[in-house]
């Protein structure tokens, strides 16, 4: 029997329709994002690569040096760290949190 984590990465990976973003503030203690990295690793059985991401400036969109956290993105599935937040992310980092779902659900 194969896990629950394995059959959903493979349903995501074989539905384009179907939009998956994982996202744990690097301060969370509750759902850390050392545990939601290896979940991921584990379900989709490779390793993940981190890109730095940076704040998009929406009046002209282009990208400033204000950084805040890391992402790794493959097809429709996405994973992002979020520096300088704990669990209530939005809260803690609204300006990166739309940036991300912006990003996220606009490509």
């Amino acid at each position: 029997m194969r896990d629950v984590e394995y059959l959903a990465a493979q349903k995501v990976e074989t539905d384009e329709k179907l939009k998956v973003l994982i996202y744990a503030g690097a301060d969370d203690y509750m759902c850390n994002w050392n545990g939601q990295k290896d979940w991921v690793e584990s379900a989709w059985g490779r390793r993940l690569e981190l890109k730095t991401l940076a704040i998009n400036n929406a009046s002209n969109g282009s990208v400033n040096s204000s950084t805040y956290g890391a992402f790794d993105r493959n097809k429709n599935f996405a994973i992002v760290r979020i520096d300088n937040a704990g669990h209530m992310v939005p809260h803690d980092q609204p300006i990166g949190t739309l940036d991300i779902l912006k990003r996220f659900l606009l490509q």
